[in-house]
């Protein structure tokens, strides 16, 4: 019986998944455990294991394509056995949305059908994720082209639509293009990054000061200590992440974020510390450092 290679859910926040490259082809056959496909999400790359023996009889989703957590992207089976393309399988109302007909209240069928030459029985598909967002922008989803399978419309597609009666600046260009040619965690590092440069004032203040006091502390607590503490257990950067909540605590028109509604202050301190990994950078939030 035929089973379903299924996108992993990699964290709690993770709703799709990019498939990177598939290691073997379709009609190859795999073991059970052995990875058939690499996929990523915006913070990891996951090798996607086979959950049985048998030929990889369908791949449903191709090197650069994008599917929703739990998700079938290929059936491992055996010779001669019948399954369903992408295209046949069922797709849950709260998966996708098969659209037959015009939506009423349609006032521009003229526009509408010169923006795309869909037919009117023709199916769109589109994510849950890629419908909030057009949503959320007020756009029409039915003048997006999908770029996934099917012509399914993806975030992706919905992110880089420009409305013609709303063009793009040369600066909206700019950020749509930010993370091309690059993957995972790398391609939301550039984009996160690029975000900061676009919406935050960058300010970096060079001093020089005498820190003797604060390893003459360091030390202190060390030898103060019932179990030995080692360098790598009390390293710089808790005290360093400490004297910054005392100093916001001291200047609190520091803590403030000015955006739309005005400026803001705050009695809560989140600081965010920037840790490298191998394949890139990640920044965990010590909320309420105070």
């Amino acid at each position: 019986m035929a089973v379903e290679i299924l996108m992993p859910k990699l964290g709690l926040t993770m709703t799709e998944g990019t498939i990177d490259i598939w290691f073997k082809n379709e009609g190859d056959r795999v073991q059970k455990g052995e990875p058939v496909c690499s996929i990523s999400s915006e913070k990891l790359t996951h090798d996607v294991e086979a959950p049985e023996s048998g030929l990889l009889l369908k791949i449903l989703y191709n090197a650069g394509e994008e599917a929703l957590c739990k998700e079938a992207i290929g059936i491992i089976g055996e010779e001669n056995e019948k399954v369903h393309t992408k295209s046949e399988t069922k797709q849950p109302e709260n998966v996708t949305e098969a659209m037959t007909t015009p939506p009423p209240n349609r006032t521009n069928e003229k526009k509408s059908a010169a923006i795309l030459d869909r037919s009117a029985d023709e199916r769109i598909f589109i994510t849950p994720l890629a419908r909030k967002i057009a949503s959320e922008k007020g756009y029409d989803y039915q003048e997006i082209h999908g770029s996934g399978g099917n012509g399914r419309i993806t975030r992706k597609d919905v992110e880089n639509y420009a409305p013609k009666n709303n063009p793009v600046s040369d600066e909206g260009l700019l950020t749509q293009s930010v993370g091309s040619g690059l993957t995972g965690m790398r391609k939301v590092i550039a984009q996160r990054m690029h975000h900061s440069l676009q919406n935050t004032a960058q300010v970096t203040i060079h001093r020089r000061i005498n820190v003797s006091p604060l390893m003459e502390f360091r030390a202190e607590i060390k030898n103060k200590a019932a179990d030995q503490i080692n360098r790598g257990q009390l390293g710089m950067n808790p005290l360093l992440i400490r004297a910054v909540v005392l100093a916001l605590k001291d200047h609190p028109e520091m803590n403030a974020w000015y955006g739309d509604s005005g400026l803001q202050q705050f009695e809560e301190v989140h600081i965010g510390v920037a840790v490298a990994l191998d394949e890139g950078l990640i920044v965990p939030v010590i909320k309420e450092a105070q």
